[in-house]
């Protein structure tokens, strides 16, 4: 790493510390909080500041809380590339767990027991169906979608499956042994699968935490692209994945 390369690096590090220290200070012990405060303090961070284009560099292979941007090339400003959104004929899916297969099922073994709500039904399915205008997310019954406020006041990630049309649906109150995201597509296999937050029909956070699923990143990457092609500003959207590269 050059000199120059150097300097830049302990300028980025000034900053990221000046933004934890403020989060510490102010007592926001919570691990969601505290991410929160760190991604709100670098968007703050201008796009022309030049030590912050140190983790634009495609040359930097540097991951950012679980995201290689040199992955995703059209999250750099530098590089506005709009991926071409996979067709419903080539999106690759992934079938459930099998350990999962029967929770559905009276006196199923899986969860003790409970049984697990299955939307069989295309006119209740569609009930939790997503839907974007203008790059905003919308329910069902045409409000904006936003999970700020889902249980009792409290914030919470929504759950969401992509089907193999591209089609996305989502549940903000995912509860164990009863509705989880095989729940969304009766058990069936997905384009994607995982977690997301929205504040008033603007995407802000987006991950593929799926324990019935587990997807691999190539799913998540076509999710991506998917909502990209449908005028989801993702370049300021926070991707958080569990999934190895």
């Amino acid at each position: 790493m050059s000199t120059g390369s150097k300097a830049e690096l302990r300028a980025v590090t000034e900053h990221l510390t000046g933004i934890l220290r403020g989060a510490v200070t102010h007592k926001r012990t919570s691990w969601l909080r505290l991410s929160d405060e760190v991604v709100r303090g670098l968007e703050r961070l201008s796009s022309s500041d030049k030590p912050f284009q140190w983790f634009r560099r495609p040359e930097h292979k540097f991951e950012w809380f679980g995201r290689r941007e040199q992955k995703f090339e059209w999250f750099s400003p530098r590089n506005p590339v709009t991926p071409t959104s996979p067709t419903a004929s080539s999106f690759k899916l992934v079938s459930m767990r099998p350990e999962y297969i029967g929770e559905h099922l009276p006196g199923n073994t899986v969860f003790f027991g409970r049984k697990v709500e299955y939307l069989t039904d295309p006119k209740k399915r569609e009930r939790f169906r997503i839907h974007i205008v203008d790059g905003k997310m919308y329910d069902a019954k045409g409000k904006l979608f936003d999970t700020t406020k889902t249980f009792l006041g409290q914030r919470r990630d929504a759950i969401f499956v992509v089907d193999e049309e591209g089609r996305m649906y989502a549940h903000k109150i995912g509860m164990n042994g009863k509705f989880h995201h095989s729940s969304l597509l009766a058990g069936g296999p997905v384009a994607g699968a995982g977690t997301m937050r929205v504040e008033k029909g603007v995407l802000t956070y987006l991950s593929d935490r799926s324990g019935h699923y587990l997807p691999a990143r190539p799913l998540t990457y076509q999710v991506i692209a998917q909502l990209r092609s449908l005028g989801v500003a993702m370049d300021r959207v926070f991707i958080d994945l569990l999934a190895r590269a």
